[in-house]
């Protein structure tokens, strides 16, 4: 027997669901230059830690900022982006 093939609405639990949230980090990998937006529009800050844990950046901003990360040395790095209602934590690789 076959279970469930007429019995079923759509089914939506079904696909890939893209993480809602205010903000956006590009480019990464990164070279230079870091850009973070935030589209709520809200006062948010940014931080970057390195891999082991330092915190080696950190600014606040309101709906987009440029981080300079030309000096820093290549690797991984840890970025925290917070606005107070949503927090977001990504991995950026240095070249």
């Amino acid at each position: 027997p076959v279970f469930g093939w007429n019995e079923c609405g759509p089914c939506a639990s079904v696909g890939i669901s893209e993480e809602l949230t205010a903000f956006t980090l590009k480019p990464n990998p990164a070279a230079d230059v870091l850009f973070v937006e935030n589209r709520n529009g809200t006062s948010s800050s940014v931080s970057v830690y390195s891999i082991t844990g330092a915190l080696v950046l950190s600014e606040r901003f309101e709906n987009e900022v440029r981080l300079e990360v030309a000096s820093l040395p290549r690797g991984m790095y840890i970025v925290r982006m917070e606005n107070g209602i949503e927090e977001k934590v990504v991995r950026v690789a240095l070249k």
